[in-house]
């Protein structure tokens, strides 16, 4: 690793830090009149449809997760079997959704299958750029759209006034719009140095609109079920809330968004009962997060151990046939 490179990971790092530190800093004040024994109660009193309608929520997330690697492929004009690609996109995603630092984590998972494909480096980073794309696409329409429609209720915990809410929302779709224009018009490559890149078509940009929109839906369901009654608040607005709090964990680095997601849904939930707000976080965070992390690492490590297994038996068949050949009378 070069100076430049390893002086960028290290500031990558500090920073990480940083923001972890102080998401917790502002955590342990929001925190200070919650009581644990209240959060463990209100854990436990969660009924149990609602923690399968969570699951069931998780399911159709990362479902939609696996169509962000295939869309991508078809995008730079390879085509793989669904079943290999919705392995790879799942454990990749089941691990840097916990892991945090996605180009790194869920990066080199991605590398170790579709290189093993015959893909080659500058093709996998074009996934990996597609894939950050389809979720922002989806992350401006569902945030600008319900800033939009959900104007009155966000308002409040933005401090902005329904018109700056509705401006930002407009704002926020607007980009979407010109994004989705630019693949329509633009159909000459893009030269980079060397390397030539082409925008995906409008068709397939309105799929990856789509396919985003549905994931992050079916994600802030997820704990929108796990909420407490008394919230009081419809799920559009919610949805709102849970983007933004979600995309400042994902921009901070942090494992999880640890103590960043918290701190937000706290301070824009002023409403709702903290204690128990705190526990559906965290049986979401085990239904979204340790769940799926888990299933990938078994996944992961059942493949390896099963790659490794192939190749000494492979081993042990040469070596039978080089001691087969010497034993042969001359």
């Amino acid at each position: 690793m070069n100076n430049a490179a390893y002086t960028r990971h290290l500031a990558l790092s500090l920073a990480t830090l940083l923001i972890f530190a102080l998401a917790l800093y502002a955590l342990s004040h929001l925190l200070r009149e919650i009581h644990p024994a209240e959060v463990i109660t209100d854990l436990a009193n969660v009924p149990l449809h609602r923690v399968l309608a969570a699951l069931g929520c998780v399911a159709g997330s990362y479902t939609m997760l696996t169509l962000y690697d295939w869309l991508a492929l078809r995008a730079i004009g390879r085509h793989l079997p669904y079943s290999h690609v919705a392995f790879t996109s799942f454990t990749a995603f089941g691990i840097s959704h916990t892991a945090g630092l996605s180009s790194i984590s869920g990066g080199s998972v991605r590398y170790r299958s579709y290189a093993a494909e015959g893909l080659t480096a500058f093709e996998i980073a074009g996934i990996m750029t597609l894939v950050a794309i389809n979720f922002f696409l989806g992350v401006g329409t569902l945030l600008g759209s319900s800033l939009v429609i959900g104007a009155h209720g966000l308002s409040q915990a933005l401090s902005l006034g329904v018109a700056g809410t509705r401006a930002l929302g407009v704002t926020l779709l607007a980009v979407v719009f010109a994004y989705l224009m630019l693949t329509r018009f633009k159909r000459t490559p893009i030269h980079l140095g060397s390397k030539t890149i082409v925008l995906p078509s409008m068709s397939l940009s309105l799929r990856q609109l789509v396919v985003s929109s549905a994931d992050l839906s079916f994600a802030a369901g997820s704990l929108y079920v796990l909420l407490p009654t008394g919230t009081g608040i419809h799920y559009l607005s919610f949805l709102g809330i849970y983007v933004i709090a979600m995309q400042a964990g994902v921009l901070s680095n942090v494992p999880g968004g640890l103590g960043v997601f918290e701190s937000i849904l706290l301070l824009m939930l002023p409403g709702a009962p903290s204690d128990a707000v705190l526990g559906a976080v965290l049986l979401y965070r085990i239904v979204y997060y340790v769940v799926p992390f888990s299933l990938a690492l078994i996944l992961l490590t059942g493949r390896e151990t099963l790659h490794k297994h192939g190749q000494l038996r492979q081993l042990g068949g040469w070596i039978k046939r080089q001691l087969a050949g010497k034993s042969k009378p001359r």
